[in-house]
């Protein structure tokens, strides 16, 4: 279960394949912004990162990438 907080909170998720898990789970729905850091490593390609935001996108989701996380730490919050 995602608890979502007014700030970016810590998921337990870490791969893409979670992440898609999640959204098709409805856990993560639009509205809701994922942060992922630089450096995360099933990103490192630039036509995957676009693929990637590209496909959460669609379920009205946006990604934010961070250098200041550990590489397979991804937050979740609110839009503001």
């Amino acid at each position: 279960m995602i608890h979502l907080m007014p700030e970016a909170a810590l998921t337990d998720l870490h791969t893409i394949s979670e992440i898609r898990a999640a959204l098709h789970a409805g856990q993560i729905s639009g509205g809701m912004t994922i942060l992922l850091s630089l450096g995360h490593p099933e990103l490192q390609d630039a036509k995957a990162v676009t693929r990637f935001i590209d496909y959460v996108s669609t379920y009205g989701v946006r990604v934010e990438r961070s250098r200041g996380q550990a590489p397979s730490a991804v937050y979740l919050r609110q839009w503001q």
